[in-house]
């Protein structure tokens, strides 16, 4: 669950640009992904292969360039 720091839950939905919620497979907040993104109205989410391969890393530099290049 997403941890509640700084009213995570009533800030969130007051973000009115484009976000990528995101996080890697292998990251210990990626289960937060898919709640913030259902409290950020204009989100997209995804969880990502791990960073810790080149492969990964492409992966995420290729989502995150889809996201911005949709924006």
């Amino acid at each position: 669950a997403l941890p509640i720091c700084h009213a995570d839950r009533e800030r969130l939905p007051l973000i009115t640009q484009p976000t990528f919620c995101a996080a890697s497979e292998d990251d210990p907040l990626n289960e937060g992904v898919a709640l913030a993104a259902s409290l950020v109205k204009n989100s997209k989410q995804a969880v990502l292969s791990s960073e810790r391969t080149p492969e990964g890393l492409r992966a995420k530099a290729a989502a995150v360039a889809a996201f911005l290049d949709a924006a």
